[in-house]
This record gives C-alpha cells, sequence and structure tokens, in this order.
C-alpha cells in the first residue's frame, strides 16, 4: 500500500527522526514505490500512521517519535527473493527519540541477522545440521554487513545491506524449513492431527470433488454464512448442510461448522437483523447458536464460534466491550448446548498492520482498533471459555522464517491453535472466478503451479512440526467459485495441481513415520 503525503508542516517536533531508503542501486527510493510502511511497538501493535508519519519524500519518510519503542515494518522487493514486509527492530530493543536519523536498508538487515543468529542459538548443534547452503547464505550476509559498516557513504552502505538482506531471507527460510523438517523425524507422526478444507463444492461439484477431496482430507469446513443460511427471520436452509454432514460422517471426516458469529455484509449479517438492538442480536444470536448446535450435536466436532472480531469485520460497529460480551455469549451457547464441540476464536490479518492505516476490509474506521493478537488476549484475560485460537493464513506477504515467528508469538498465549484458511495462488494472472480477482504478492517468482507447491510444502512442514498446532485448513479445494486467485488445489476442470500432489505425498509419509 503506497503512503498518502499528510499535510504537515516540513519542521517537525524534537521527537523527529529522518527515515533514508534506498533501492537496491543505492538510489533513492522513489517515493511511489515505499509500500506498507508502518510503526508498531515490541509487542506488534501498529501506531496510526496518520499522527506518526508526517511527510513522505524520495528515499525519505520523516516521523514523530512514538512514546515507546518501536519497530519499523515496509513492504519491501528484495532482489532475487520477491516481496515481503520486512521489519527493522534495533535487534529486538527497539528505536526511541535518542535516533535521529536511520538508514533503513541497513536496519532492515542487521534486524535479519539478529533473528537468524537468535534462533540458531536456540538450536542444540548436536541435534539439529543444516544444509551447506543455510551457512553459505549466511556467511555471504555477514560479509555484506561488513563491508555496509565499512562503506563512508549511506548510499554505499544500503548497497551493501540490500545484498546482505536478500541473502537473510534465504537464510532465514532455510533455517525455518530445515529445522522444522528434523523435529518432524524427530518427533514422529502426530495422531489425530488435522488436514482439512471448505467442503463448499459438495454436491455442486459431482463425485470428482468428492474422490479428491476424500483421497487426502479427514476434516471438513461447512458453511453457516448466517445471511445465507437464514435469509428470513426463523426460515433456515438446513437442507445443503444436513446433505454435508451425513456424506461426511459416512467417509468418516470430521466435519467443522463456520462461522456462527460473523458481523460481516453481506455475508454474515442477514438484512433482517440490521437496525436491531445490540440486545436483539444477542438474543437472535443465542437462538442461532442453540438451533444449530442442537440440530448437530454429536455430529458436528467443531465450530467457528466467532469470525475476525477484532474490527476486520465489525458492519454493526459494536465496542470492544460488546464484542468481547459477545464471543463469551457464542461460546458458552455452544457449550450448554454440545459440551464436546470444540469452540475456535478464529481471527485474520494475524499482523494487525490493518491498525497502522486505521481501515478495516472495506472503509476507514475512527475508533482506535484492535489487532487480532490484542483481540485474542482480551478474551483470555476475560476468562472466556474457549479451545483454540484460529489463524486465518492466507498469503500475508510475509517469508517462511516471520511466518514461523509470528505462530510462535501466538503460542504463548497458552492456547493451541488451528490454521482455519488459507491460500496462496498458482497463476499470476487474474482470475474472474474467484472473489478477490488479482493475485498478491510475490513469493520468490511469479506465482505459478511450482511456486504453489512449494510454498504449500514449507508451510504445512514448519505447521506440522508445531505441537502446539493441531489443524490446518485449505481454502479452496478447486477454482471454481472460489475465494482466493487461483488458490484452489484443483483446476477448474478438477484436475489436481501440483500443490494437491505435493501435500498428498507430505500426509503420506508423515503418517508412515
Amino acid at each position: 500500500m503506497q503512503i498518502i503525503n499528510c499535510l504537515y508542516e516540513d519542521y517537525l517536533t524534537v521527537r523527529a527522526m529522518l527515515i533514508r531508503i534506498f533501492d537496491p542501486e543505492g538510489r533513492m527510493l522513489p517515493s511511489k514505490n515505499i509500500w506498507g510502511f508502518y510503526l508498531a511497538d515490541l509487542n506488534y501493535v501498529p501506531f496510526r500512521i496518520e499522527k506518526y508519519v508526517k511527510k513522505v519524500r524520495d528515499g525519505m519518510i520523516k516521523i514523530e517519535v512514538p512514546d515507546r519503542p518501536f519497530q519499523v515494518f515496509i513492504l519491501f522487493n528484495i532482489p532475487n527473493f520477491g516481496r515481503a514486509y520486512i521489519p527493522a527492530d534495533n535487534e529486538g530493543v527497539g528505536y526511541d527519540d535518542t535516533y535521529k536519523e536511520i538508514n533503513l536498508n541497513v536496519e532492515l538487515a542487521r534486524t535479519r541477522y539478529s533473528k537468524i543468529i537468535h534462533e540458531l542459538n536456540k538450536c542444540d548443534s548436536k541435534r539439529y545440521v543444516f544444509s551447506d547452503e543455510f551457512y553459505t547464505r549466511l556467511r555471504a550476509m555477514e560479509k555484506e554487513l561488513e563491508l555496509a559498516e565499512k562503506a563512508s557513504s549511506e548510499k554505499e552502505k544500503a548497497v551493501h545491506a540490500i545484498k546482505a538482506l536478500s541473502n537473510g531471507m534465504w537464510a532465514g527460510e532455510m533455517l525455518a524449513f530445515e529445522k522444522a523438517k528434523q523435529d518432524i523425524e524427530r518427533h514422529g507422526r502426530r495422531e489425530g492431527f488435522l488436514f482439512g478444507c471448505n467442503f463448499f463444492g459438495h454436491p455442486r461439484l459431482g463425485e470428482k470433488y468428492d474422490k479428491f477431496f476424500k483421497e487426502i482430507f479427514n476434516y471438513a469446513t461447512i458453511p453457516f454464512y448466517w445471511a445465507f443460511f437464514e435469509p428470513e427471520k426463523g426460515k433456515k436452509k438446513w437442507k445443503i448442510t444436513d446433505e454435508m454432514v451425513s456424506w461426511l460422517r459416512k467417509e468418516n471426516i470430521k466435519i467443522k461448522g463456520h462461522p456462527l458469529v460473523w458481523f460481516y455484509e453481506p455475508a454474515g449479517i442477514p438484512k433482517w437483523i440490521k437496525g436491531r438492538s445490540y440486545e436483539e442480536v444477542c438474543a437472535a444470536i443465542e437462538k442461532r447458536i442453540e438451533e444449530i448446535v442442537k440440530r448437530y450435536e454429536g455430529k458436528i466436532y467443531a465450530y467457528d464460534v466467532i469470525n475476525e472480531a477484532h474490527d476486520w469485520a465489525n458492519d454493526l460497529d459494536y465496542s470492544r466491550k460488546q464484542l468481547l460480551e459477545i464471543t463469551e455469549l457464542a461460546c458458552n451457547v455452544v457449550k450448554e448446548n454440545d459440551p464436546n464441540a470444540v469452540r475456535i476464536i478464529n481471527n485474520c490479518c494475524i499482523w494487525g498492520e490493518y491498525v497502522a492505516y486505521g481501515k478495516d476490509y472495506r472503509r476507514k474506521v475512527k475508533r482506535n482498533m484492535w489487532t487480532p493478537l490484542e483481540y485474542v488476549k482480551a478474551c483470555i484475560e476475560r476468562g472466556i471459555d474457549f479451545d483454540y485460537i484460529g489463524l486465518q493464513l492466507y498469503y500475508p506477504e510475509r517469508d517462511m522464517f516471520e511466518i514461523s515467528l509470528m505462530l510462535d508469538r501466538y503460542a504463548e498465549l497458552g492456547k493451541p491453535i488451528h490454521i482455519t484458511e488459507l491460500a496462496v495462488s498458482s497463476s499470476n494472472t487474474k482470475d474472474e472466478n474467484s472473489f478477490l480477482k488479482e493475485p498478491p504478492g510475490l513469493w520468490h517468482e511469479p506465482w505459478n503451479e511450482k511456486v504453489q507447491a512449494d510454498w504449500v510444502e514449507q508451510f504445512y512442514t514448519i505447521c506440522y512440526s508445531k505441537p502446539y498446532i493441531e489443524a490446518i485448513t485449505w481454502w479452496d479445494l478447486a477454482d471454481k467459485g472460489h475465494f482466493w486467485p487461483h488458490g484452489g488445489l484443483l483446476r477448474p476442470d478438477l484436475t489436481p495441481k501440483e500443490a494437491y500432489f505435493r501435500l498428498k505425498k507430505l500426509i503420506e509419509r508423515w503418517s508412515s513415520l
């Protein structure tokens, strides 16, 4: 996202910092190419950019320094790697008003190196063996950082730093992936792990769809979108969900209902509920959940009890207090009507970068917004009784190393995790049959079926290696009436892509450990 210059005076307060940014050739990075810049505290809570970003020009951002240590994020094109959000955190201690000017290229590379070394030092050298390529990349990074430190000009420092960063991006991903593979071999097969996908193509896409689904998945998500499920008050459409539940139970595939509460228009809010009081909405939610859970007691294993309630989807404009009350209500009603049902609080945009821009999925928001991490912490602090943290990971424009570290941060909250939705593209072209149309991001090279399969292999391996992650759900199986552009594991003609075969092979190998 390109930053729009703020209309402020040229001169800043004493709590000011000048951030210099260069391209790979050492030229000042044009302001039109400064994307996704934001500041966050060391707990990953972003600051609103309109308050702190004062001016953006070619090769330069002027900011007002926040009142607590902060880190810097930018969506950066890394030569020979791709495009990703990269943090600079001053080796973990953050920046403050003692820093009047920084070379962001150097700081990005320094931060990446310090994180790699920190994670590498946590690995017992007698238990983990990393590839020669990893160490070659790491040594190349160290050499370029040394050259950057000795350079006489900021331009020269930046050029060496970008070369260091390029090697560091690869080294970090190698570290995460290679460690994960060794952890899996060491810990062996994980009984009960759930490999899932949404089941929205059944029965519409026929027997071929069903065949490919049951070949690799033991977990299926079925839809309970309120606006479609109950378009008229009291008139619920049970037929399709009943048929899905029947087929999945016959095939011994565990079932999850999605979602019970979602304040998103048009899918999550029926027209008849709009304009009702908070108390009336709560009563309707309670009745809806009670009817669904009672009907499928003992048949549906889990529910996404509430979806994206961290200010990403809040079209009824509820306060934080109200959102927590509804979260608690929904969790309690599920338990009352099926004590054995698993309750998941589902979250998207897990870095919370949208908070920096004060914008949810469709509009600007004036109120202070929650990150998913803050929302889940608040749920736990309130004592809400739920079972799993649900995390969506549609391609987040982060590399595997940063993805792995963020998953670990959520695990520190003390709850196990389900990866509830994810997808990446298999083509770089526009997909008119998808919801989003344009494939976002660039991981290593333009999206194609091999790149999609490589991403799937690395991501699933990293997740399977983490004992706190107990389920992964892909979204959707086929490129036919789907959400993510070219995001299916099957093509529109329902033939498998490389990612389907790659995932199937992984599951078979892990199941035989």
